[in-house]
């Protein structure tokens, strides 16, 4: 079976050694990249999920799953903060959480307790939790926390406590809907949650979108799991329309090797990589309008990374290239993300 934690290491070593693009009709593809350009892409697609409410919620939500708990929710045995393993180990949960589902459809039942609903949630800074306040404003069917800016030095809220915004949650039958907003009532971020599928294959599904005017980005992911073969099978995808930026990252897990492909298009640039992983390391084959790049090649040794000739990257390159994949890392953990504070609302089962 694929080694899970090595699997990681592997596709963290080739992010950190050093895909992003831009449209593509019938014209020829530029096969040369504008580092300043290609910067403010990556800039720009990130902007869409950098507010301080958006940072907050995101670092936060394995607080607000506990809160659920406290009430009489489930517990969620993969808390945000594990998120920072890596970017395929959320992933690899997901996988063993919806088999587990399988095995156990008495997980099936509603995540939210009634005597929750209603409820706005504030942070308790003596005890470090949420708690149900007299505070109105929540969802008749759902709840609601209050967001305070993050330190990112003490992996919790700020102190004192200043709001930033709020996040609501919402719950039907085998659907989650997610909204964050500021302060000021903006939404900044929304999306519901579906499991769907069947039993030989149970699937999860989100759709919805972040940032607001020119960084509103729409998004959608698809995951997919064979209850036969235990195979993942996942597809992240973006669309900035004010830009005409859009991207795509897939990425397919069995028990012994894994693929990766992604691409980002605006205009008529395209940047794309794809590569296999097993135990023993794999390579990865960077594309610049349909032309190779740079190719990454690693194993227990480290990793070598070369232009298309065998040769060193230029400086230039390599700054390009790491662009590239501060993009395809960030793309990577956008959907682990939003996927973390689901698991109580559709009811994961522990693991």
């Amino acid at each position: 079976m694929l080694n899970t934690s090595r699997f990681r290491t592997i596709t963290t070593l080739a992010f950190t050694a050093l895909v992003m693009s831009g449209c593509a009709e019938t014209t020829a593809l530029p096969t040369t990249l504008d580092p300043v350009e290609m910067q403010a892409d990556v800039e720009a697609a990130n902007a869409a999920f950098d507010t301080p409410a958006t940072n907050s919620f995101s670092e936060m939500g394995y607080a607000m799953d506990n809160a659920l708990v406290s009430v009489g929710g489930f517990a969620m045995a993969l808390p945000m903060a594990a998120l920072r393993d890596g970017p395929t180990t959320p992933l690899m949960e997901s996988r063993d959480r919806i088999i587990s589902m399988l095995d156990d459809p008495s997980t099936m039942a509603s995540a939210i307790p009634l005597s929750a609903l209603g409820k706005t949630f504030v942070w308790n800074a003596t005890t470090d939790q949420y708690e149900v306040s007299a505070r109105t404003g929540a969802p008749a069917n759902g709840v609601r926390f209050v967001l305070y800016a993050y330190d990112y030095e003490t992996f919790s809220f700020a102190a004192p406590l200043v709001e930033v915004g709020y996040a609501q949650f919402s719950r039907l039958l085998n659907t989650a809907t997610v909204s964050v907003f500021l302060s000021n009532n903006t939404k900044v971020v929304e999306y519901t949650a579906t499991l769907g599928g069947s039993a030989l294959f149970p699937t999860f599904s989100i759709a919805g979108f972040a940032g607001t005017g020119a960084n509103l980005t729409n998004f959608n992911l698809a995951l997919g799991v064979s209850a036969t073969t235990q195979n993942l099978t996942t597809t992240w995808r973006t669309e900035m329309p004010a830009r005409g930026l859009s991207s795509r990252v897939a990425l397919s897990l069995g028990e012994t090797s894994g693929t990766i492909g992604a691409v980002m298009r605006r205009g008529v640039r395209k940047v794309e990589m794809a590569g296999s992983f097993n135990d023993l390391g794999g390579t990865l084959n960077v594309k610049v309008g349909d032309k190779l790049f740079a190719r990454l090649t690693f194993s227990d040794l480290g990793v070598t990374v070369t232009d298309a000739d065998g040769a060193p990257l230029s400086e230039g390159d390599e700054t390009t290239l790491r662009q590239i994949f501060d993009w395809f890392e960030n793309a990577f953990e956008a959907p682990n993300v939003l996927i973390g504070p689901l698991y109580t609302l559709l009811d994961f089962a522990g693991i």
